[in-house]
């Protein structure tokens, strides 16, 4: 840096720069460089940016995975990362309450699992409680299954509503209009459920759990009348990630 003061600050007077100023930008300038220039932050920064490229270009939808879950607070980020996932060819599969984590993760396709708490309004609390049950008790059938299976305590009608018009419950069916229309009837059951099995009674709740086709009976009913309230994967939606979701 001593040997390119003298050319600096004669090319900054040519430049019509006051001496003292040049003198003291590149004070500035060199002071930075005994850290911006350092050997070994430049050797350890190239070693992070070479096994950075080496697992997007090798691993890349295990990378683009985990750079999604680091900015999964971030919609903005997470709607640029979802575009960038096209552009390489990856294939995203939106939220499923059967098949997501909270985090971004890769199916055994090799397809990216759209993370559940990407979802705007929905907390870490609600959906391990939900994962829980889950890996408890197998898929679930249908809304009221979820209910009934899910710490009650844990879930509330706000991150349901969320995950029902995120399209996270789009597999279950029929459509998103009946299912936020039966949810406080599920919600209502599944608490009747709750304090029931808390004082040692069979209710008719139980009943019903085991034969979900009651349940699906009752929201087939609701969507001939709610309409078809279903929409599609919309890749860079922020938050629902889905068409035509209520906001």
């Amino acid at each position: 840096m001593a040997k390119q003061r003298g050319t600096f600050e004669e090319g900054a007077r040519k430049r019509g720069v006051d001496g003292e100023l040049a003198i003291k930008i590149f004070d500035l300038v060199e002071k930075f460089a005994g850290y911006g220039f350092n050997k070994s932050h430049s050797a350890a920064y190239a070693l992070v940016s070479y096994q950075t490229l080496w697992l997007k270009a090798h691993y890349p939808a295990e990378f683009m995975a985990a750079v999604m879950t680091a900015d999964m607070d971030n919609t903005e980020k997470v709607v640029g990362l979802v575009d960038e996932c096209w552009r390489m060819g990856l294939k995203i599969l939106p939220p499923d309450i059967n098949s997501g984590l909270y985090h971004f993760h890769v199916n055994d396709d090799g397809e990216i699992v759209y993370g559940i708490g990407a979802i705007k309004g929905v907390g870490e609390g609600p959906i391990e409680a939900i994962i829980e049950a889950r890996n408890q008790g197998g898929y679930f059938r249908e809304l009221f299954d979820l209910c009934a299976r899910t710490d009650i305590k844990k879930l509330n009608r706000r991150v349901l509503e969320k995950l029902i018009m995120s399209g996270a419950f789009d597999r279950l069916g029929p459509h998103r209009a009946a299912l936020m229309n039966s949810l406080g009837d599920a919600l209502k059951a599944a608490d009747q459920h709750a304090k029931a099995e808390a004082i040692g009674q069979a209710d008719m709740f139980g009943v019903l759990a085991e034969e979900p086709e009651a349940n699906r009976a009752v929201l087939r009913q609701l969507s001939t009348v709610a309409g078809t309230g279903g929409a599609g994967w919309r890749k860079g939606d922020p938050g629902a990630v889905s068409d035509r979701a209520p906001d």
